[in-house]
């Protein structure tokens, strides 16, 4: 198991992707389920990060997510990165995201995204203007709006982490609701409000959803 990067032959050295210099890549989990929002995310992701990374832990070769992965913006023009291993836990995951950013050197920030959610265009303006933060902050929090079983009714707005600095201490632990360790900064929160549609799938596949989660 190991990373291959879309649009490279196999075997080629996994530094290609680091020529842009780009200043912010997308970190992503996908599994065994297909997530619906996938096509959406990925486009609200446009102009936002030069490249995005992706944990596919479906255990398949060509798992449900692949091919919206690889016809995507992003696989078409070589800037996407899977990385395919079994599934341990969330922290897990976001770590091996992590390793691959630092060895491929894709810069300093990393937006931090999930499957289920969409992203607003003012996101490029933010990512845009990162390198220009202080060096103490660490972390930019934005606000996510949680839509349940509507695409017009959501619950809760909340805050939460959306670009994080890539510094050499960063690690993920916990096996559920996955947390840094390591910060070398301050946390910093912007106005910005984007949709999380994790909510409005069906019943079954929410209680399928808690299942993982409570067995972790």
């Amino acid at each position: 198991r190991g990373a291959l990067a879309s649009g490279r032959r196999r075997g080629a050295p996994l530094t290609t992707a680091s020529t842009a210099r780009p200043t912010v890549a997308a970190h992503l989990i996908v599994g065994k389920h297909e997530e619906l929002f996938l096509p959406a995310l990925l486009r609200s992701l446009e102009g936002v990060v030069g490249h995005v990374i992706v944990n596919d832990n479906s255990g398949m070769p060509d798992g449900p997510n692949a091919r919206v992965l690889e016809t995507s913006t992003f696989g078409r023009t070589g800037r996407l990165i899977v990385d395919r291993a079994a599934f341990i836990d969330f922290a897990a995951a976001r770590n091996r995201v992590l390793q691959l950013h630092r060895r491929l050197g894709l810069g300093d920030w990393a937006a931090f995204v999930d499957a289920d959610e969409v992203h607003r265009p003012i996101a490029v303006t933010i990512a845009r203007h990162l390198p220009r933060l202080s060096p103490d902050v660490a972390i930019v929090d934005g606000y996510t709006r949680h839509y349940f079983q509507s695409f017009r009714l959501y619950t809760s707005i909340e805050r939460r982490m959306s670009f994080f600095r890539v510094t050499p201490a960063l690690q993920w632990s916990g096996r559920v609701h996955e947390r840094f360790t390591g910060v070398a900064g301050r946390h910093l929160a912007i106005p910005y409000v984007y949709d999380h549609y994790g909510g409005v799938f069906s019943m079954r596949r929410q209680a399928a959803k808690g299942r993982q989660y409570s067995s972790l």
